[in-house]
């Protein structure tokens, strides 16, 4: 029996420029009233929000598997935690200006969700919307996707 989702979005929160960190702490704050938001990496100081610090990737791994979003960072899809992403099935909210691969995004858009950075409202807006119409049916169609073989085969394993 597949276990249904508890947290409503992670997001990987890094002090870093390149991060866009201001944005990423602000839609936690701003969603964390309504929505189960977890943080993971560095701390955002407020008490609605569940800080986890920096995490062992087994740890990690486990509370993707108890995700429905995450937000990715404006500066790389292609990131260890975007794949821990796919991997555990976790919806992806991303920067519209953010390169996403076309072998991942031609099959899959049902999982992945743009979101323009520079306007917090309608991003909040976006991001609000698709919490509330979550579907746990949806899931990656990794087969078709043109990974190599060796993260196909993980992915398959996986039952993903």
């Amino acid at each position: 029996v597949k276990e249904k989702k508890q947290i409503d979005m992670v997001i990987y929160y890094r002090l870093y420029s390149s991060k866009n960190s201001k944005v990423l702490k602000n839609i936690a704050l701003e969603l964390c009233d309504k929505f189960k938001i977890y943080i993971v990496g560095d701390k955002i100081n407020d008490e609605r929000i569940k800080n986890l610090g920096k995490l062992k990737r087994p740890e990690l791994i486990n509370i993707l598997s108890k995700t429905k979003f995450s937000i990715l960072s404006s500066e790389n899809f292609s990131s260890l935690f975007a794949r821990d992403c796919i991997e555990k099935n976790v919806s992806i909210f991303y920067d519209k200006n953010n390169f996403v691969p076309s072998i991942i995004s031609d099959k899959n858009q049902h999982k992945l969700v743009s979101l323009d950075f520079s306007d917090l409202n309608l991003s909040i807006k976006e991001i609000t919307k698709q919490l509330k119409d979550y579907n746990e049916n949806n899931i990656y169609n990794v087969l078709k996707l043109n990974l190599d073989d060796e993260i196909k085969k993980d992915l398959v394993r996986l039952n993903f």
